[in-house]
């Protein structure tokens, strides 16, 4: 992948897990685990950094705005 097509996984999977936190989906917290284990994979192989990892991992990031 891309540094381009990361970042828009990472913009797609952020906005998903948004919805489906606000609409309080039984899925939030499967999607969530999976989102974490590719943040953990690409972290590990370098194609994040340690500060958009805990950024990206901060449930709060989940929020949609007010």
């Amino acid at each position: 992948m891309s540094q381009s097509e990361i970042k828009d996984y990472l913009a797609d999977g952020l906005r998903t897990l948004m919805i489906l936190r606000d609409q309080r989906s039984g899925h939030y917290d499967r999607v969530r685990k999976g989102f974490q284990a590719d943040l953990d994979f690409l972290l590990k192989i370098g194609r994040i950094d340690t500060e958009q990892y805990n950024e990206l991992t901060d449930e709060q990031s989940y929020e949609l705005p007010s």
